[in-house]
Formats: C-alpha cells, structure tokens, sequence
C-alpha cells in the first residue's frame, strides 16, 4: 500500500479529510508538489487532513517517499 493522497482545487485553497486506514496512524505526508510546506499526521483512527493552495493540486505521500522523491518543474 503506497499511501498518497491528492487534493485538487480550481477555486480556492481548501483541505479535504480523508481515510487512509489505521496502519499509516501516526505516519507523516508531506506535499510532493511543494504548495503546503506542513506535514500532515495521520490520527489513531486512521484519518488525515489534507489541504492544498487555491489553483492548485497537491500529492501528499508518505515521509520515506518523499525524502527519495525528485520533481522536475
């Protein structure tokens, strides 16, 4: 299981909550696309808070993943 989360917005910036199964509880995300610099946590329960930038998409993987993670612009 890859783990990664995709928020898309054509309006403004706003965060979607979003199941990504209790075996990512306490697991960090980070934005792939760089738009929202915080990490999200996944909760116990399994849940995260994903967000991104008004006009924007954002891909949220796992910590690992994107530490080994190159974007070309």
């Amino acid at each position: 299981d890859s783990g990664i989360a995709v928020v898309m917005s054509n309006g403004d910036a706003g965060c979607r909550k979003m199941f990504m199964g209790k075996h990512f509880a306490g697991e960090e995300f980070y934005d792939a696309m760089g738009n929202c610099p915080d990490p999200v946590t996944v909760d116990a329960a399994g849940w995260g808070e994903f967000q991104t930038e008004a006009d924007a998409v954002s891909v949220w993987t796992r910590k690992n993943a994107f530490e080994d993670l190159i974007v070309n612009e």
